[in-house]
């Protein structure tokens, strides 16, 4: 603590000393009508840490994901001076931001007539250009009167691609870290020539990004996205089905994937990251990393029927208690009742996710019983109705908790086997079933919890016990969320970013999907290689130094790979100020921006740009019908205006041509970079 406090007292007085010689050269260059801003100076005195934040397309300042993204800094920077910056808030340099209104997202769901305009393309590229400028700007002035200050930036959407064009002419040595958030430039190689759908040569910033066939970001790859300076620095989030970056394209909810990134605890991944930063950064200091990397969903499902009469009012207490914990980490909570479909009786929610914790209680407190007279109830049928009605949370823990006092009918009335339900709890990364059950019937559920990665309790004296485990069990991850490749190719499964509250003893692995882990004591990345064509759901199992386990699956491919969609024959006639673009292609859908902006999508084979101005750049992306993204093709048209006649323009880069055309600044198109 000493040595801490003599290094505090060094720093303070160099910054005090860099303060006043700022301050006394700002007033001599106002003498000469010079302007030096002092930043710092202004919200009491030099910071450890600034957390800069850069919004997505036509949002406020301060909504969900600056307002999540600002939560998580504060609570890791707890001890050390800090503040919060969004950009935009003031103009620094002559720039402030204004997150161009003209919206990535809206373009995904809205199909395009023949004709489009060119104008909305320019606004957006300024826009980013505006954030660039005053981010660079921001950190200068600041760096000018406290040198020793570090940053931490964030960008969601087109603030996104604010930080990573920024982050090649910024001072790295001031980066403490740099995190992205569904970035329509972002970048990554190995999706290129299929070594991420093996887990082979995944790049170093790819913080979070399962779908393995993402290369590069709807708009185009910065390259290099990530510079030498900026290495360890700098880690990308790209959600599933956020088309926006790259991943595949959800037809019947196309923006869902880009909006989630505060509801699927993404900005908790990010502040995880910059803990680690921070104790490296600022020894000595107390971090407060977030509680969990993940959260979770728990789905609470009651047995109903006239036998439960002595256990329903303690598993009520039970199902409350553990629905109060789970809400106060920022989980979910649903509740459902079963019986027997012989009473008949369906499968009943009472609660879906969006229940808070009074609603379920209330819910809760109305469950009455009835029916039954056999010996097993539809646990089965009910489990999987469960996970077919909800809408889980992907990343998050995942459970199941049965109360019961019965078992389960082998086959269920409607048919539903135990097969059934494993495939299912396997098919959404898993779903872990624990039961609760009187001691004597807990063996029937055995082989249920095994093949789900859960575990059954005794109602009698393990109860209590059971929320402790659910909730402290470890966080189980895989780098992606499926695998494709050849016979004898080589797949690599990493399960490195799992972690655990206890800390982690050893992985398990079943690589083949037959539900047993062939290896039972392993590492946390294996290798294998197939020598027969495969399509399974693979699992690895952590387990933690107090015997806690949980489960991640994936599905692997071996054998059999995806057409992808494709655009030839592309060719573009200018008219004066309009253009018309025609090509082939097989695809399902092709999305147009133009300038870095969305504008939509079309099922034809002709787009037709008006009001042609300045130099464009038009991006076509082909999407199959199942949401796979093909081949980018990319269009340069110069400024039109005072052309004449028609004239033929054929500069399409192709994306492995290896040139690539960036989207412009201002309008006036950046050179290609290899």
């Amino acid at each position: 603590m000493l040595e801490r406090g003599k290094d505090d007292e060094a720093r303070r007085k160099k910054n005090r000393r860099w303060i006043s010689a700022v301050i006394v050269s700002a007033l001599l260059c106002s003498c000469f009508g010079g302007v030096t801003r002092v930043v710092e100076s202004e919200s009491g005195g030099c910071k450890d840490i600034v957390f800069v934040f850069a919004r997505g397309s036509g949002a406020k300042l301060g909504e969900k994901d600056a307002t999540a993204f600002r939560d998580e800094m504060m609570k890791v920077g707890r001890g050390l001076k800090t503040k919060f910056y969004e950009l935009g808030s003031e103009t620094h340099g002559g720039a402030q931001y204004p997150a161009a209104s003209i919206s990535d997202v809206k373009g995904l769901t809205t199909a395009v007539g023949a004709l489009v305009s060119a104008g909305q393309g320019y606004e957006f590229g300024k826009s980013v250009d505006s954030g660039v400028a005053e981010l660079k700007s921001y950190i200068n002035e600041t760096l000018a009167v406290c040198p020793l200050t570090q940053f931490v930036l964030g960008g969601y959407s087109q603030g996104a691609m604010v930080i990573s064009e920024a982050l090649p002419s910024l001072p790295s040595k001031a980066i403490l870290y740099a995190a992205t958030m569904g970035d329509p430039k972002l970048y990554l190689p190995e999706g290129e020539n299929g070594d991420a759908c093996r887990g082979v040569g995944l790049s170093d910033y790819r913080a979070y990004v399962p779908d393995c066939k993402v290369d590069e970001g709807i708009l185009g790859g910065m390259k290099p996205y990530q510079t030498a300076e900026m290495v360890s620095k700098l880690g990308a989030w790209c959600n599933e089905e956020d088309v926006m970056c790259g991943a595949r394209w959800n037809f019947l909810q196309p923006i869902q994937g880009h909006i989630q990134y505060v509801e699927q605890k993404r900005y908790v991944d990010v502040a995880n990251k910059v803990a680690e930063k921070i104790k490296k950064a600022f020894p000595g200091h107390g971090v407060v990393a977030s509680e969990k990397v993940s959260t979770e969903d728990v789905a609470i499902l009651l047995d109903t029927t006239g036998s439960m009469e002595e256990l329903i009012n303690s598993y009520k207490e039970e199902a409350l208690r553990l629905a109060k914990k789970v809400y106060g980490r920022g989980g979910r909570v649903a509740l459902f009742v079963y019986r027997d479909l012989s009473d008949p009786f369906e499968t009943q929610e009472l609660c879906g996710f969006s229940c808070g914790y009074e609603e379920l209680q209330q819910k809760l407190n109305s469950v009455t019983i009835g029916d039954g007279g056999d010996t097993d109830e539809s646990a089965l049928s009910g489990m999987l109705h469960v996970m077919n009605k909800l809408s889980w949370q992907k990343g998050a823990n995942k459970s199941i908790v049965l109360l019961t006092d019965a078992g389960y009918h082998i086959s269920d009335i409607d048919g539903v086997t135990l097969g059934d339900v494993v495939k299912r709890s396997l098919e959404i990364d898993p779903v872990n079933i624990y039961t609760i059950t009187p001691e004597n019937i807990m063996p029937l559920y055995t082989e249920v919890v095994n093949l789900t990665g859960g575990k059954s309790f005794s109602s009698v004296d393990e109860m209590e016990d059971s929320t402790e485990y659910i909730l402290s069990r470890p966080v189980a991850k895989l780098k992606m969320a499926s695998y494709e490749g050849a016979v004898g190719e080589k797949f690599v499964f990493d399960a490195s970013g799992s972690t655990a509250e206890a800390g982690i003893n050893h992985y398990e692995w079943d690589l083949d999907g037959d539900g047993e882990f062939e290896i039972s004591s392993g590492e946390s990345r294996v290798v294998k290689i197939y020598d027969a064509p495969m399509e399974r759901q693979i699992q690895v199992k952590v387990v933690d130094n107090n015997s806690r386990m949980s489960t991640m699956s994936a599905l692997v491919r071996v054998g059999r790979m995806e057409d992808w969609p494709e655009i030839t024959n592309v060719t573009t006639e200018i008219n004066g100020n309009v253009a018309k673009i025609k090509y082939q292609t097989n695809a399902a859908r092709v999305l147009i921006s133009m300038n870095g902006a969305v504008v939509g999508y079309t099922t034809g084979n002709e787009v037709i740009i008006n009001e042609i101005s300045e130099a464009l750049t038009v991006s076509l992306v082909p999407y199959s019908s199942e949401g796979l993204r093909g081949e980018t093709k990319t269009v340069v048209i110069e400024g039109a205006v005072g052309r004449g006649e028609t004239e033929m323009v054929s500069k399409v880069m192709a994306k492995y041509d290896g040139a690539r055309i960036g989207v412009p600044d201002c309008g006036i198109a950046k050179k290609a970079t290899k």
